[in-house]
Formats: C-alpha cells, sequence, structure tokens
C-alpha cells in the first residue's frame, strides 16, 4: 500500500505542476469551462490531491512533523483572511493555502527530486514559450511587445521563471545546468519585467558577496565556452526577434524602452511614492477612487514606473484611512497596489500585514543555509500583489520548502 501511495503521489505532483505552474489550465480555462466533462474532471482533480495527501500522512507520519509549520501558518493566515465575508479573491487567497500544504505533502511523499525535475521541466517549457512568445506580435500575452507564454501577464511569467531558476537549478544535471539559468534567463528578459530583473540581480548581488560558491558558479558560468555559444544565440534570437517583431523591438513597452530607460523607471517609481495629493482616500467613495484610477491609467500609457508608484500611494493613502478592521480583500485588490504588503494591509488593517511576512518567514524557516529563496519571495511580494493568489507562485513557493528539506547532495550549487 505504501508503494501504491508513492506511485499516486508521484502522478498527483506531476498532474499539478504541470496544469498550475505551467498556467495551462488559466490559459485554456474558456474553452475547457464550454466542455460537459471539465467540471468532473476539475473538481476529481482536487478530490484526489486531498485524498492522496491525507493517505500520504497516514502512511509516512514524519512527513506530519515536516508539514505541521506550514500547515499552521495555513491556517492562520485563512483565519485572518475570514474576518471578511468570502469573495472571489478570499476564495483564491484560499485555494493557494491549500496548495501550498497540499503540494509540500505530496512533493515530499514522491521525493523531492521528481517534484523538482518535473519543476524544472515546466520551467524550461514557459521558457521556450516566452521566447517564441517576442518573435510574434500578438500570440500569448496581453501585454503588446513583451513575453508571457501561457501566463497572459509579463510580470507575472518573469516571477514564475526566476522562482523556477532557484527552486529547480539545483536537482538539473551539471553539464545542462548552466545552460538551463542562462536559457531561463535569457526569457526572463524576453518578458522586459524590470521590477523581477531587479529582484534577480539583488539575489545574484548579495549571494556573490555573501557565499563564495555562488562567486564560483557565476565564473563558471561565464567561463564555459558552450555557454557562450549558447548566450550567444539566445542574444541573436532576441535581436532578431526585436528586427523581424517591431511591438518587441521599438515604441512603448520595447526592450529598448523597457530594460535601456530602467535607470530613469528607478528615479520616476522614486519621485512618484511622494505623496501626490495630501488628501486621504475614503475607501467607500467609489466616485473618488475612479476619478484616481482615470488618472493613474492615463499616465500608465507613458510612464508604468510612476503609474504603479501611484497606485501603491493609493492604497497607502486607504490604509491610513480605513476602517480599523480593513475593506476586504476584493476590494484591496481592485485597488492595484503592486504590492503584497500593502494589499493585505488594505483588506485587514495592521493585522494584514502579517499574512505576507509569514510566507517570507516561513520560507526562511524551510532554507536554514540558503537565504536565496526566503529574499527572492520578499522582494517578488513588495513589486507584486499577485503572488499569493496564484496557484502557479503558490506550488514554486513549496517546492522550494521541499528542496531544501529532502533535495539532498545536488542541491549544492544554489544559484
Amino acid at each position: 500500500m505504501s508503494k501504491f501511495v508513492t506511485v499516486a503521489a508521484r502522478i498527483n505532483i506531476a498532474l499539478l505542476i504541470l496544469a498550475f505552474q505551467s498556467s495551462a489550465l488559466t490559459f485554456f480555462a474558456e474553452p475547457l469551462a464550454q466542455a460537459p466533462f471539465w467540471r468532473p474532471v476539475y473538481y476529481s482533480i482536487w478530490g484526489a490531491t486531498i485524498i492522496v495527501s491525507g493517505a500520504s500522512i497516514l502512511w509516512g507520519p514524519s512527513i506530519v512533523r515536516s508539514v505541521a509549520l506550514i500547515a499552521n501558518v495555513a491556517g492562520l493566515c485563512a483565519i485572518i483572511s475570514l474576518a471578511h465575508p468570502i469573495d472571489h479573491m478570499t476564495k483564491s487567497f484560499l485555494v493557494g493555502l491549500g496548495l501550498l500544504v497540499c503540494v509540500f505533502i505530496l512533493a515530499s511523499r514522491a521525493g523531492a527530486r521528481w517534484a523538482l525535475l518535473c519543476s524544472a521541466s515546466v520551467t524550461a517549457f514557459s521558457a521556450a514559450l516566452c521566447l517564441i512568445d517576442i518573435a510574434l506580435p500578438e500570440l500569448f500575452g496581453n501585454d503588446t511587445g513583451r513575453a508571457s507564454g501561457f501566463v497572459g501577464n509579463a510580470n507575472d511569467a518573469a516571477m514564475q521563471l526566476l522562482l523556477g531558476i532557484l527552486i529547480a537549478a539545483p536537482v538539473v544535471p551539471q553539464r545542462f545546468r548552466t545552460g538551463f539559468i542562462a536559457f531561463v534567463g535569457a526569457a526572463i528578459i524576453a518578458t522586459l519585467s524590470r521590477s523581477t530583473i531587479l529582484v534577480a540581480a539583488a539575489v545574484v548581488f548579495l549571494g556573490a558577496v555573501r557565499r563564495p560558491e555562488m562567486r564560483m558558479a557565476v565564473k563558471r558560468l561565464m567561463d564555459s565556452g558552450e555557454v557562450r555559444i549558447g548566450l550567444a544565440a539566445l542574444a541573436i534570437w532576441i535581436l532578431g526577434a526585436a528586427l523581424w517583431n517591431p511591438v518587441f523591438g521599438i515604441g512603448t513597452n520595447s526592450i529598448v524602452d523597457r530594460l535601456g530607460q530602467l535607470p530613469l523607471a528607478v528615479t520616476s517609481f522614486a519621485r512618484s511614492v511622494e505623496p501626490l495629493w495630501r488628501e486621504a482616500i475614503d475607501p467607500a467613495s467609489r466616485d473618488q477612487a475612479m476619478a484616481l484610477t482615470e488618472q493613474i491609467e492615463s499616465i500608465e500609457r507613458t510612464d508604468s514606473s510612476a503609474a504603479r508608484a501611484l497606485y501603491l500611494r493609493r492604497a497607502i493613502s486607504a490604509y491610513l484611512s480605513g476602517p480599523s478592521g480593513g475593506i476586504g480583500l476584493e476590494r484591496a485588490y481592485s485597488m492595484s497596489p503592486h504590492n503584497s504588503y500593502i494589499l493585505f494591509g488594505v483588506a485587514f488593517s495592521t493585522l494584514g500585514f502579517a499574512i505576507p511576512l509569514l510566507i517570507c518567514l516561513l520560507s526562511a524557516a524551510y532554507s536554514p543555509s540558503d537565504f536565496t529563496k526566503p529574499l527572492t519571495v520578499f522582494g517578488l511580494l513588495l513589486f507584486s500583489h499577485d503572488i499569493l493568489f496564484f496557484p502557479a507562485t503558490m506550488v514554486l513557493i513549496s517546492l522550494g520548502m521541499v528542496a531544501i528539506r529532502d533535495a539532498g547532495p545536488s542541491r549544492a550549487p544554489r544559484l
């Protein structure tokens, strides 16, 4: 029976990674929803996940001890989120918390190496989709000129690729590892996500300063002849895409515009965070919120960094002037703060800040000797309000905790 549970866990975790981490389920949601068989199949997947997770615990007592902290933190976050009536965003958040727990249980039962190799395969597939995406004006995403693959949003795609590198690279065979990192790294550049590129640069820089093995890994990456050829090929592909696809090569949201003006974007963001309107925003005033939204959307067409800062400023003002218990997840999410800490603060007042901080601390607790994963999670939460609502990112965060606990000797070069 124990072997049967292990096989079932391997199949189950592979399906979850394929369906959620690749975002294929989201991309094909509309046609699937119209199929009469889809609803029973979808709920059967969730039912099987719960059953196999329960069986994994029943036939693996050691997993109970390993998952206890995650389950407790997820339960506490769920209790906080139930302070307001359950809305669409609360449901998404609760589903994400459930995935956080179930993926850890299933990956622990199936074996970290199996789960992480599945994740590495999906990460490479997603990277390939993004590199194909930049060659065609309109393919997968909803951001013209930017790659996103099945994810649909370029910033979210970049976050998932970055987490995929950090989590899955240690189990990729040594002879393919540097190529894997370079390939997925090129896909991150193709998304033109400046916030993710900044987080990645900060993590690599701090890692290189604090850990000699990361400096050696970067040096090997740059000294390898095969990697140089691969990087040249990727550079030629990106350059060719910029020439072939005009919306990727020139104009607003192009590679020249977004990456060439990265220093200006940082400066623009910093200036825009300053209180441009002194009056507090009444969260209950729909007309005032709509007027500000239209103003910000107008700025966003020419300066997305300034617009992002204004969204954040509006959310901070709403937190300061909001009710003592917050305004709930759905209304807070509609403000698009581009910051998970502020989002949960607006939703549940001061107590809400505990939710993203607990997720960061949870990642750190399972990474006692590797600060790169919790630092990456912390950084991405600073620039995104989506990360704790997307099944893909919750799957990746959970796999990252399994990787540290159970990946074994192969995890040595954590880059």
